[in-house]
């Protein structure tokens, strides 16, 4: 794993996690097995169009203003094994923001590069990344950044958005 600081909220046991921590570092990065496994699409193209074009229609009446559809992909009667698809993908993506999760035998992996919302205590903290830029390395870089923020119709959207 990186070098960067490792922090974890969790509601298990110290032994529980050390487990878990334990068999991720074991993992090997070698996934090739995950490119013979083949992706079933949930909808057909045709669905998949019909439903942008509803989605702009509802843009355009107003009834929302942004929106991430997104298409899913899966896959039946395949054997993988979650421990090896989180440790690759969070060393692949360095994301800050990591779940891995096990409920039964079900699994929930993701990285993530922005934290949307956190609650610490009575306090909601947001620190959303959609809606900024990062710093320049100089003024003038810093300046075209900010006009370059201040100009974007997707950005200010997504801050609309943030802020609902």
């Amino acid at each position: 794993m990186s070098e960067r600081e490792l922090k974890i909220e969790t509601f298990l046991t110290k032994e529980q996690i050390e487990l878990m921590l334990s068999e991720i570092r074991d993992k090997e990065e070698n996934l090739d097995f995950l490119k013979e496994i083949n992706l079933i699409h949930r909808e057909s193209r045709e669905e998949y169009v019909q439903k942008i074009k509803e989605i702009k229609n509802h843009i355009q009446r107003g009834n929302i203003y942004e929106m991430n559809y997104c298409q899913e992909l899966y896959s039946e009667g395949q054997n993988i094994d979650p421990v090896s698809v989180f440790y690759s993908l969070n060393k692949k993506s360095n994301a800050p923001f990591s779940v891995f999760s096990k409920f039964n035998d079900q699994y929930l992996l993701c990285t993530s590069p922005e934290r949307f919302i956190q609650k610490r205590g009575n306090k909601i903290i947001s620190q959303p990344i959609k809606g900024t830029r990062r710093r320049g390395s100089d003024l003038q870089e810093d300046n075209y950044l900010i006009s370059d923020l201040m100009n974007s119709k997707k950005d200010k959207s997504e801050n609309v958005m943030i802020t609902d």
